[in-house]
């Protein structure tokens, strides 16, 4: 695996653990938002990347819910696009094969 790939497979796996997290806590809306401390997570800039990405949302505080209707729309274009370029390797693949 490539440098850069396994760089983005710890990143989405951080941000996983994140989300996991979040949801274990219920912390799912601004009434139930909750520090970092409570969660036992640390202030990361891969955290920041998902307070910028709007799944994690920002109260008065420092404290953090996660937003449940963009995390779960992330997860399902990040499957979409998975699925598309597995789809992708399979039509070059059949290509080449019927092209010998």
């Amino acid at each position: 695996m490539s440098t850069a790939a396994s760089f983005a497979a710890i990143v989405a796996g951080k941000q996983a653990q994140y989300i996991r997290r979040f949801r274990e806590v219920k912390a799912t809306d601004e009434a139930s938002a909750v520090s970092l401390e409570v969660l036992g997570c640390r202030d990361s800039p891969i955290f920041h990347s998902l307070v910028s990405s709007g799944m994690i949302k920002e109260v008065a505080g420092a404290r953090y819910y996660l937003d449940l209707e963009t995390a779960d729309a992330s997860v399902a274009r990040r499957r979409m696009s998975i699925v598309s370029l597995l789809l992708l390797v399979v039509v070059v693949v059949l290509i080449i094969r019927w092209v010998r």
